[in-house]
């Protein structure tokens, strides 16, 4: 079974999407909103609501967001990974496409499916150069 993909749609107009730190819509809300147009891998769905990692984009690396606010959608399902040959961008035909290749969105969301199976992912260049206490974040 591979880990389920998302694409944030909705939350244009607003700055992106509101993250909250658990399940319920009455819990704490983060301080930074999830982009539209981000990646994101399921984690866990209840209802309506959906935990999640982010796999690109910008925002909280994890956290709970709505699928849909009353009739507009916020997240549109983008596809499923499960080992890296399905990282192919996706043909017309809605399969996967031998021609060149993964994107780097692709290659974002294979770190994200492969966290599951015990690899670490390290989100970006600037993270992995704040972990050092010896050398000062990048900005």
């Amino acid at each position: 079974m591979g880990c389920k993909v998302w694409l944030v749609v909705g939350g244009s107009d607003k700055g992106g999407v509101i993250v909250r730190s658990g399940e319920q819509t009455s819990s704490s809300e983060e301080p930074t909103r999830l982009s539209t147009g981000a990646l994101i891998e399921e984690l866990d769905r209840r209802s309506q609501r959906l935990q999640y990692r982010l796999l690109s984009g910008s925002g909280p690396f994890t956290g709970w967001v709505s699928t849909r606010i009353q009739t507009k959608e916020l997240l549109a399902e983008w596809g499923e990974l499960d080992t890296p040959r399905a990282l192919a961008a996706p043909a017309a035909s809605g399969g996967a496409s031998d021609a060149g290749p993964p994107s780097a969105t692709a290659a974002a969301a294979a770190a994200g499916c492969l966290s599951r199976l015990g690899f670490e992912r390290v989100a970006n260049v600037r993270d992995a150069a704040g972990a050092d206490p010896e050398r000062p974040p990048m900005r």
